[in-house]
């Protein structure tokens, strides 16, 4: 199935001078899936939120212990 995909905005000039903010910018997608995404966005999603959790893996396991702790004492 092809779509277009909003990827970002930019600014235009307009003929006389002033700017148009807020344009946003498309690009052609042949595929999309079932979310409405492409594969290439899930894949950097995964990625994100894998790289998060690694970098957060300490304080989220500190965070769920406080809350398990403060649940056993109410």
């Amino acid at each position: 199935m092809e779509g277009l995909q909003k990827v970002g905005y930019i600014a235009l000039t307009n003929p006389d001078g002033s700017i148009q903010l807020g344009v946003p910018v498309y690009v052609r997608v042949k595929e999309l899936n079932e979310q409405g995404t492409t594969d290439q966005q899930e894949q950097w999603v995964k990625f994100a939120i894998k790289s998060m959790l690694d970098y957060y893996e300490d304080q989220i396991a500190e965070y769920m212990a406080e809350l398990k702790k403060s649940k056993k004492e109410a």
